[in-house]
């Protein structure tokens, strides 16, 4: 079986009817916020919610917690905090005993560790994120630390200072996970380079969307009359059958058979879209392990089947082709990368390495078209036929 990026997501098709996906979606039917900012942010709710309660083994001395630090990009206005604030509101109502995670808003290194040494499991909810991971020279630390502390390692350790304390700080199970949202220029005019060579954006599911999934300029004429009194009724059950799953889920978690069998094949098969995407691509099957583990949770199941990982493996796929238009058009390297197969697409029959290096020769030396192309062959965007070079469709590039 082909799995291939969708072009638009289809809760169906994602989730088995058993996810409690559907009756949150079902809830807010006449949210405007892109389908896939809904989705994500109660997916990454559910990640928090759980924290290390549930796990995949690797069987490699790795384990992969189901906490998925998400941003929503897009224009203003399209409602990334509309659905933020939506899938809060569960994790809000989690009753005390199931220790549910802390809710806080990015601050200064200092700040954020104080907070993990008084709860481990921590929440950033970052609405503006331009502003919680600015660059000033009082927030600079902040990046490198949630970078470190997003790999949820067994524990942390701080160095000592001024703030600190000369002994330093050790935190055991740190547990964190991030949900924000910003515009995409501020992905690159706003955060140094080192963010994505550093490995802090790869560490995020970045979920962007240009367009509202609808228009709905009264939501409360759509309910009814007492269409709020249902929708708080209908709110309260979901948070109940929200906390029903996250007190069921425990332990490890595995795959069927028929589930291991796909992972492996698309594991090996699987390709970036764009060289751009190499950073991202790097944490492709741990990101679809985590999904996998969140999607079986919502449908209380103990395992991950193959359809549960069928669903994982389309959410991903779409994320990262939407993410390509974001990384291609702000990054300067993505826009080479871009120039040269837009070039091939024009030429069918394909061109030479000497003709795309005199069409490239304006902005860029030899050695660096030659780079390019090299990368493009590698992600199987293009392929060498006789001496030229011709773009891969997606059809033929056998994503599984």
């Amino acid at each position: 079986m082909t799995i291939l990026p969708p072009d638009n997501l289809s809760p169906t098709d994602l989730f088995p009817e058993s996810s409690f996906i559907h009756e949150y979606l079902r809830i807010w039917q006449y949210s405007e916020s892109p389908l896939s900012f809904d989705i994500y942010a109660i997916l990454s709710a559910t990640g928090a919610a759980l924290g290390r309660k549930t796990w995949f083994d690797w069987g490699d001395t790795r384990k992969t917690f189901p906490l998925l630090s998400v941003m929503l990009t897009g224009p203003s206005g399209l409602g990334k905090t509309s659905a933020m604030n939506r899938a809060r509101e569960p994790v809000d109502a989690l009753p005390a005993s199931l220790e549910k995670p802390l809710i806080v808003s990015p601050g200064t290194k200092e700040k954020l560790l104080k907070q993990l040494q008084l709860k481990a499991n921590i929440y950033l909810f970052a609405p503006e994120m331009g502003a919680a991971f600015s660059l000033e020279d009082y927030k600079k630390s902040l990046v490198p630390t949630v970078t470190d502390l997003l790999d949820a390692a067994p524990v942390f350790y701080s160095l000592g200072g001024k703030i600190d304390g000369s002994d330093g700080i050790k935190i055991v199970n740190p547990t964190l996970s991030l949900m924000g949202a910003s515009t995409p220029t501020w992905l690159y005019e706003c955060m140094p380079e080192s963010a994505t060579t550093g490995g802090f954006w790869p560490r995020l599911m970045i979920v962007h969307e240009d367009q509202k999934r609808q228009c709905v300029p009264l939501p409360k004429r759509k309910l009814g009359p007492n269409g709020l009194e249902e929708l708080e009724e209908r709110k309260q059950k979901f948070f109940q059958r929200f906390a029903s799953c996250i007190e069921a889920a425990r332990g490890e978690i595995d795959m069927t058979e028929e589930a291991a069998d796909l992972f492996i094949k698309w594991a090996e098969d699987y390709k970036p879209l764009s060289p751009t995407l190499g950073p991202f691509a790097e944490r492709s099957r741990e990101f679809v392990i985590r999904l996998s583990i969140l999607i079986a949770v919502t449908c209380g199941e103990t395992e991950i089947s193959k359809e549960v990982l069928q669903g994982a493996i389309q959410l991903y796929l779409y994320t990262q082709k939407r993410l390509e238009e974001v990384v291609v058009r702000l990054s300067s390297i993505g826009q080479k990368h871009k120039e040269i197969l837009t070039l091939l697409e024009k030429n069918s029959g394909g061109l030479t390495k000497v003709q795309i290096r005199n069409h490239m020769i304006k902005t860029l030396t030899a050695s660096k078209t030659d780079e390019i192309i090299a990368s493009l062959l590698a992600c199987e965007r293009v392929k060498e036929k006789e001496g030229k070079f011709v773009v891969v469709p997606w059809n033929d590039k056998g994503q599984l």
